[in-house]
C-alpha cells in the first residue's frame, strides 16, 4: 500500500486502553496508512486529536470570536497591538490580528475528513462502534464548520482528504448558505450513524470530555436555532435529554452551580452536556485564555460592561447603553434581578471604575473579574496554572433556547415555563421587588412581579410572539451563560447584532470620547476578515464566492 503522510502539527490526546481518561498530550506526525488506521484504537487516537486542536483553537482566539464582541464586555487593554481586546470589542477588525486565522478550525476539518475516509477501511469487528466513530468524526466536522460559518461567513468548505501530491488544490471561498447547509448534512449523518444505546437505561456510558449523543443533540439544536428552524430545535432538545449517563439530565441544584465550571466539578455534573477539559502540564504548561483572559487578578484583559454593574455614586440611568429602544438598568440595579443567586459565584462584585467621571465602562480597574471557575473565590496569580475546563453545552443553554424557539413559534406560555426554570434556579421568584440606587436618592425600578407571567407579555411580534419575551429571553442567557461564548452569536442568530452594538458604541463614547471604534453599517462587518497569510499562500480566496466543495 502506498505511503500516505498526515502531518498534524497540534497537540494529541492520547488515552489509556480504556481510552475514558486524559493520559498525556504530545506532538503527533507522520501518520502512514502502513503504520497507522490498522486498529480501532488508532481510530481512537485519530479522532482524539481532534480535541487537542479544539483546545488549541479556543486557546488562541476563543474570547475575540466568541465573547469579546460583544457588548458583555468592556476591553481592559487599550492597546493597539494586533490582537487588543479593544479591537474586537470595538469592531477595529484587521487581516492582521492572529484571530483572523481560521487554520486551527481547519486542522479539526482534516482530522475529520481522514477519519471518514479511513474508518471505514479499519477492520472494526464491532460495526456498531464503527459506525459510532464515524458519527463522532461527522459531529467534529460539522461543530468546525458551523463554528467557521459563523465568524468567517463565507470560506473554503473542504470534505475529502488530500491522498496524493497530485490531488492538491487551492479552495475557493463557499458561501457562508452552503458551508450551513453541509453542517445540516453532517449532523443527520452522526444521528444516523450514532449508537444510541444511551437511552434511560441503555448501556453506553457517556464521557462528557468527548463526544456523545447528547452533545449531538446538543449541537444540532443551537445549529437549529441559527438557521431559524424553531420546531427542529424543538425536537432535538427534546431528545438529548435521554443519552446523558443513562439519566435525565436536569439543572443543578442553586447551591451546586459553582460546581457547573470548577476543574475538579465540571466534568461529573449533571447539567453539563460536553466540556472541554484541560491539563496545564501536559500541554506544555500552557494556561487556559479561553477561561483565564477573563479573570486574571494582574488585569484581565475584559471586565463586565454596565449590563453587569450600573456604577456606584452619581448613579446615571441615562448613561446606560439601549437595548431594542428600552434602556438596560444592570444587573445589580434591575429589580427583576435583586436577590439573584448566581452574582456571588459570577462576578467579582467590586464596583466598576476608577473615578467619578468613569464609573461605567471603559475602566482600568483590574479588580472586576469573572470568577464562574474558581467557585466565587477571587483569582491569583497561582490559579493560572490550573485546569480550567471549557462548558461547551450545558442545559441551561437548551432550556433557554427552548425558551426562545416556543417565543419564536409563538407559544408564549411554553416559553414563560422554560424561561422559569433557569430563573427558579437563581432564586428569582413570584416576589414584588424593588430598587433604589445606591445613593437612595431615586427609584430605579418596581416594585416588579420578578416572574412575569405569561399573561404579562403581549403577543406582538411575528407569529404571535412576544417582543418583550425575547428581549428578556436574551437578557437571561447573557447573565446565566455570561463568559461561556454565546452572547455575540445570540446577537447575530436575532439579527440584534448592529443595533445593539450602536447603541453600546453611543454609550462608549460617553464614557471615553478618544475611543476608537467603527460603528456597524454592513452586515459584512460582522464577521471576522480572512487572514493575511492565508490570502497570500492561496490566490483563490481573494476571489469572489463559488459554491464547490472539495
Amino acid at each position: 500500500m502506498k505511503k500516505i503522510s498526515i502531518v498534524i502539527i497540534a497537540s494529541v490526546i492520547l488515552f489509556s486502553s480504556c481510552m475514558d481518561e486524559f493520559l498525556n498530550v504530545k506532538p503527533v506526525s507522520d501518520l502512514t496508512t502502513d503504520k497507522f488506521w490498522k486498529t480501532e484504537t488508532d481510530v481512537r487516537t485519530a479522532l482524539n486529536s481532534a480535541y487537542g486542536f479544539i483546545q488549541s483553537t479556543y486557546n488562541s482566539g476563543y474570547s475575540q470570536w466568541f465573547e469579546g464582541r460583544s457588548d458583555n464586555w468592556a476591553p481592559l487593554n487599550t492597546s493597539s497591538a494586533s490582537n487588543s481586546p479593544l479591537s474586537a470589542t470595538f469592531n477595529q477588525l484587521t487581516n492582521q490580528m492572529s484571530p483572523s486565522n481560521w487554520a486551527g478550525w481547519y486542522d479539526i476539518v482534516s482530522v475529520a475528513n481522514y477519519s471518514l475516509y479511513y474508518i471505514p477501511q479499519t477492520p472494526i469487528a464491532d460495526k456498531v462502534k464503527q459506525n459510532h466513530y464515524l458519527a463522532e468524526a461527522y459531529f467534529l466536522r460539522a461543530f468546525a464548520y458551523y463554528n467557521i460559518a459563523r465568524i468567517w461567513g463565507d470560506a473554503p468548505l473542504v470534505i475529502k482528504p488530500t491522498l496524493k501530491v497530485t490531488e492538491i488544490e487551492y479552495p475557493f471561498k463557499s458561501s457562508q448558505a452552503l458551508i450551513l447547509e453541509q453542517v445540516g448534512k453532517d449532523i443527520d449523518s452522526a444521528l444516523v450513524k450514532a449508537d444510541k444505546d444511551g437511552t434511560l437505561g441503555g448501556s453506553r456510558t457517556v464521557n462528557k470530555a468527548f463526544f456523545s449523543v447528547g452533545a449531538l443533540y446538543a449541537l444540532a439544536t443551537d445549529y437549529s436555532m441559527w438557521m431559524h428552524e424553531y420546531q427542529k430545535a424543538l425536537d432535538y432538545s427534546v431528545a438529548l435529554n435521554f443519552f446523558m449517563n443513562n439519566t435525565a439530565i436536569s439543572l443543578n441544584a442553586t447551591a451546586d452551580y459553582s460546581k457547573l465550571f470548577t476543574p475538579t466539578d465540571a466534568i461529573g455534573q449533571n447539567e453539563n452536556i460536553w466540556v472541554l477539559q484541560w491539563d496545564y502540564i501536559n500541554q506544555n504548561n500552557t494556561i487556559n485564555n479561553a477561561v483565564w483572559t477573563f479573570m486574571a487578578p494582574t488585569g484581565p484583559s475584559y471586565t463586565y460592561s454596565s449590563w453587569f454593574y450600573s456604577g456606584s455614586g452619581g448613579y446615571n440611568p441615562a448613561l446606560l447603553p439601549s437595548f431594542n429602544g428600552q434602556r438596560i438598568k444592570g444587573w445589580i440595579f434591575d429589580a427583576y434581578y435583586k436577590g439573584d443567586r448566581r452574582k456571588a459565584t459570577t462576578l467579582d462584585s467590586v464596583a466598576g471604575g476608577t473615578s467619578a467621571s468613569s464609573p461605567y465602562v471603559i475602566a482600568v480597574s483590574t479588580s472586576k473579574v469573572l470568577l464562574k471557575a474558581t467557585a466565587g473565590i477571587k483569582p491569583t496569580t497561582v490559579m493560572q496554572s490550573y485546569n480550567f475546563p471549557i462548558v461547551m453545552y450545558r442545559y441551561a443553554d437548551i432550556l433557554l433556547m427552548r425558551a426562545e424557539a416556543y417565543n419564536k413559534l409563538g407559544n408564549i406560555t411554553a416559553s414563560v415555563a422554560e424561561l422559569k426554570k433557569v430563573r427558579d434556579r437563581a432564586g428569582l421568584t413570584n416576589i414584588a421587588a424593588k430598587i433604589t440606587d445606591a445613593t437612595g436618592f431615586s427609584t430605579i425600578d418596581g416594585p416588579v412581579n420578578q416572574t412575569r407571567p405569561a399573561t404579562g407579555y403581549v403577543a406582538d411580534g411575528e407569529n404571535g410572539s412576544s417582543n418583550q419575551l425575547e428581549m428578556d429571553i436574551l437578557k437571561e442567557r447573557s447573565i446565566e451563560l455570561l463568559g461561556e461564548g454565546k452572547r455575540w452569536f445570540d446577537l447575530m442568530r436575532t439579527g440584534k447584532a448592529m443595533a445593539v452594538m450602536n447603541d453600546y458604541y453611543d454609550y462608549a463614547l460617553t464614557i471615553s470620547t478618544t475611543v476608537k471604534l467603527t460603528k456597524y453599517t454592513d452586515e459584512k462587518q460582522l464577521y471576522w476578515p480572512i487572514f493575511y497569510r492565508n490570502l497570500n499562500t492561496n490566490p483563490n480566496l481573494s476571489g469572489t464566492v463559488i459554491d464547490k466543495n472539495l
